[in-house]
């Protein structure tokens, strides 16, 4: 019939993708601006965080919510990557090495 919506999405008032990304995310928005904060601040002081370990940092900061929002399992592998796809003003840098003439 005209008038009539024929999609079942519209039909089912679904949200946008967007929104369902966000429902999605590991972390609250909030939390996820102080884990960004958090590695710009230790990379600026010369000892930037690694890759690997940005999934123990964030499930330990996911911890520090209620029982009943607390999730049971540390984000999935590929959860670091997609951080630092969302925050592109943090970039992988690698920690300078210690000079030779100073390795006592």
């Amino acid at each position: 019939p005209p008038g009539v919506s024929k999609s079942f999405r519209a039909l089912a008032d679904y949200r946008s993708i967007e929104e369902k990304a966000q429902r999605q995310q590991y972390l609250h928005p909030w939390e996820e601006k102080a884990l960004a904060t958090f590695v710009a601040r230790q990379d600026a002081l010369g000892r930037p965080v690694r890759i690997k370990h940005l999934g123990s940092i964030a499930f330990s900061l996911a911890c520090q919510r209620a029982p009943a929002n607390r999730p049971c399992q540390p984000p999935g592998k590929n959860w670091p990557q997609s951080f630092y796809k969302r925050h592109p003003d943090l970039k992988a840098s690698k920690a300078a090495a210690l000079d030779w003439n100073r390795y006592d």
